[in-house]
């Protein structure tokens, strides 16, 4: 992901290009236009900030997940004995007895 920003006042052209979790960098990427004019600005990064980009994960334990697989698992079963049935149906030639 690359973020760009130009200033058109300056013909400054700023992107953000990478971060490295690992070594806590970032990369940026300047160029301007090629303007006679010569300018100059100033880059300021502050340090010993604290940090607000923490992610919280909760895990609940649900107590019926056993019953909630073992129904997705009756319905998977129902489903390919409902698909065999009908592939049977479908090669024999002679109906099949009994009442469903």
């Amino acid at each position: 992901m690359s973020l760009k920003n130009y200033n058109a006042r300056e013909g400054l052209h700023c992107r953000f290009s990478n971060i490295d979790p690992a070594s806590e960098k970032f990369s940026f990427k300047i160029a301007r236009d090629t303007r006679p004019e010569i300018f100059s600005f100033k880059i300021s990064v502050a340090k010993n900030v604290p940090r607000t980009d923490y992610v919280i994960l909760e895990a609940k334990v649900f107590p019926g997940i056993n019953l909630f697989w073992s129904g997705t698992l009756l319905m998977m079963f129902g489903l390919l004995l409902a698909w065999f049935y009908k592939k049977y149906l479908q090669k024999s030639s002679e109906p099949v007895k009994g009442t469903f």
